[in-house]
């Protein structure tokens, strides 16, 4: 996943950031509440002006040397590996 960067998307960032009311968070003393209280508009703001995109890429997907009895084969040990991840028993299980 990689996050969806723009130029338009960061000014707005910005202008979102720097038209919030930062009054309350500096008249208190307590650092940790301080941090807190910035992080939580700073994540909040965050999260509602960048949005995750999914990576569309082969690169990784398509190997030409992958037959479809090694497909097979990788698609039943991950079929036993999470059956069995939880298990303390070790017997093997066919």
């Amino acid at each position: 996943m990689l996050w969806n960067l723009n130029n338009f998307i960061i000014d707005e960032f910005q202008s979102k950031l720097s038209a919030e009311s930062w009054e309350d968070i500096f008249e208190e003393s307590d650092r940790n509440v301080i941090f807190n209280s910035f992080s939580n508009i700073d994540l909040k703001i965050f999260y509602a002006r960048f949005t995750k995109r999914k990576l569309n890429s082969t690169y990784n997907t398509y190997n030409p040397w992958i037959t479809r009895g090694i497909n097979v084969s990788c698609h039943n040990r991950r079929i036993l590996y999470v059956s069995n991840r939880g298990s303390n028993d070790t017997t093997p299980k066919l």
